[in-house]
């Protein structure tokens, strides 16, 4: 059997009601929302992966996590995503870090030898992001640009990041 597996920050209920309390923030656009359970910081996304292989990812993952000390993330802007000339979500931003930087580059080097549906550049300067919502593509086009709202809403939400968890996706 085949899981869609991915591994992400899960940020606490707590956070994640803060995050999601800027989705009413947009309720005109045509937007297809994250529910507030699956926010989340994606690290690394294997894709569909074989059930033999789930232990492997588990003791590569807690392997990594093992050289790394919890730290702080902050997020702090509220856009388009992934870019203002071509959205397709609504993104919560957050800073560029060290600390989040060496985890995911670190992750991606253990699992290098999984079998992946989608690979990622590590060495591109990940910046962390939540994603809010998805745009229904069809309706936003729709709008006339000039029309479009913009998005550039700045926020502060800062947590601390002490575990990271293997998600499967639906």
């Amino acid at each position: 059997m085949e899981h869609k597996i991915f591994i992400a920050i899960n940020p606490s209920q707590k956070i994640k009601k803060r995050f999601f309390k800027h989705q009413s923030d947009f309720s005109n656009l045509p937007v297809r929302w994250t529910k507030k359970e699956n926010l989340h910081i994606t690290l690394s996304f294997l894709g569909k992966t074989k059930d033999e292989l789930i232990p492997s990812i588990i003791s590569s993952v807690e392997k990594v996590c093992l050289e790394h000390r919890p730290f702080s993330l902050e997020f702090n802007k509220i856009r388009y995503g992934p870019t203002e000339q071509n959205p397709r979500m609504i993104w919560i931003t957050g800073k560029k870090s060290k600390e989040i930087g060496e985890l995911r580059s670190d992750l991606e080097k253990s699992l290098s030898s999984m079998p992946r549906q989608e690979t990622s550049d590590f060495r591109s300067g990940f910046s962390p992001h939540i994603t809010l919502g998805r745009l229904r593509r069809n309706e936003f086009k729709e709008i006339k640009i000039e029309e479009r709202p913009v998005i550039n809403n700045d926020i502060s939400i800062k947590f601390e990041v002490t575990s990271i968890d293997i998600i499967e996706s639906l």
